[in-house]
């Protein structure tokens, strides 16, 4: 259930939605979205059966599922960034679709990483559709042809594809072991081409690149470390 902190107002909105994903792309493109457009934090999303938990922000207690809204560009975005269990996955999708068929959404948008052998290295982004009739809006895109999309992002598509409503899952290939900024900023950068949304994901690029560096020194060393021939005391 979708509890908002007061009536809102809004009508045809493109809905994103950001979740915990592969180098939790799906997260972090939603934060820096909503952070950009000065999204105002608008309600929040109740589901039963999900884990006691709460997340705590600068000290302060938040829901586990929130939701923004960016009012200059009728924006709705749903974020979490709690691995949340493939018990509540369906009852998630079922409010997300019956708000956004409610408010006659432009479209629903999922967010998400896409996991890849070894360490991305060309950071491809490719695009999924609920209906046939989307594919003449996403060329010059990389549509994913054949395959299987599990968790959270399929079902909201499927439940959008029941009430007709039409669904975009945005995917970014990306690192699994850490946060990958890079992949959310070219997440953001297709999003903000399919939708015409400016978006400057440069500062999320760099601040990327900088963390990056730190962990792939931090494992370039602790395989150095395993590679020293063990001590022999004695």
């Amino acid at each position: 259930m979708i509890n908002f902190y007061k009536t809102l107002k809004v009508s045809k909105p493109l809905v994103i939605t950001g979740f915990h994903s592969f180098g939790s792309v799906g997260t972090l493109a939603a934060q820096y979205l909503r952070d950009k457009l000065n999204a105002e934090e608008v309600g929040f999303l109740e589901v039963e059966n999900l884990p006691s938990t709460a997340l705590l922000i600068k000290g302060e207690i938040v829901y586990p599922i929130r939701v923004f809204y960016a009012k200059e560009k009728n924006l709705i975005i749903f974020e979490s960034e709690l691995p949340l269990p493939q018990n509540v996955s369906k009852a998630i999708a079922e409010d997300i679709a019956n708000f956004a068929q409610e408010k006659r959404a432009k479209a629903v948008v999922c967010l998400e990483g896409l996991a890849v052998k070894g360490e991305p290295t060309q950071s491809n982004v490719y695009v999924i559709f609920n209906e046939r009739k989307l594919s003449t809006s996403l060329k010059g895109m990389k549509i994913l042809d054949t395959g299987l999309i599990f968790g959270l992002s399929a079902d909201i598509l499927l439940k959008c594809k029941a009430r007709r409503i039409p669904g975009i899952c945005i995917m970014a290939e990306a690192y699994s072991q850490f946060p990958d900024g890079k992949a959310a900023a070219n997440v953001l950068g297709t999003l903000g081409k399919l939708f015409k949304i400016p978006i400057d994901v440069e500062p999320l690029i760099r601040e990327s690149e900088v963390f990056e560096k730190k962990m792939l020194e931090i494992v370039k060393r602790a395989r150095e470390f395993e590679k020293r021939p063990p001590k022999i005391y004695g």
